[in-house]
Order: C-alpha cells, then sequence, then structure tokens
C-alpha cells in the first residue's frame, strides 16, 4: 500500500490533504492521497502528482487506490496523471477499484 499522504487508512477521516508528489511504485493499492481505505472518510483532499505503477494487476487511483466498507469520498480533486505499464491494472481518477458500499460526491 502507497499513498502520498498514507499507505492506508482503516476507520480515521482524512481532511484537507494535499500532495503534489510524484508516487510511483509496483505494491498492490496506489493512491496520490491513500493507497488503501476501509470504512473511513476523505473530505477535501487534493493529488496533483502523478500516479503511476510499474506491475501487472494493480489498483490505482488519483485519491485512492482501493475501497472497501463505507467510505465517503467528499470534495476531492485529481490533476495528476494516472498511468500504468500494464493493461490489466484497475485505473481510476479518484478510486483505482471499489470493493464494497461507498459514497462519492462532488469529486474533480
Amino acid at each position: 500500500m502507497v499513498g502520498g499522504i498514507t499507505g492506508a487508512s482503516d476507520y480515521g477521516t482524512i481532511e484537507s490533504a494535499t500532495n503534489t508528489a510524484a508516487v510511483k511504485s509496483s505494491s498492490y493499492w496506489i493512491g496520490g492521497i491513500t493507497g488503501y481505505v476501509a470504512s473511513a472518510t476523505i473530505t477535501s483532499a487534493i493529488n496533483s502528482g502523478a500516479v503511476s505503477v510499474t506491475a501487472a494487476s494493480q489498483q490505482i487511483g488519483g485519491i485512492a487506490g482501493a475501497i472497501s466498507g463505507t467510505v465517503t469520498i467528499k470534495n476531492n480533486t485529481n490533476k495528476g496523471a494516472i498511468t500504468s505499464s500494464s493493461a490489466s491494472s484497475f485505473i481510476g481518477g479518484i478510486i483505482g477499484h471499489v470493493y464494497s458500499s461507498t459514497a462519492a460526491k462532488s469529486v474533480y
């Protein structure tokens, strides 16, 4: 799990976080703000750093690589490029892969 702010966030809140650094990894979950989120909230975060993965079958997103549980994603912005060297990766401008119920509101 690799993120520009944190590798993972379980049952917490990330608010008004900003990442401008490039995030590059061959790890499983890669995100501009956090690699993995479980039952947590991300509000008003901004990623402008490029996020890239160098291995196949990875999950990569501008805000979070993957999310699971009751996660709220609200008022977040990704301005960074999201790239993968493999077509088999899960790639999203905001979230790479959603495992279960999530609320996403006002994301750009």
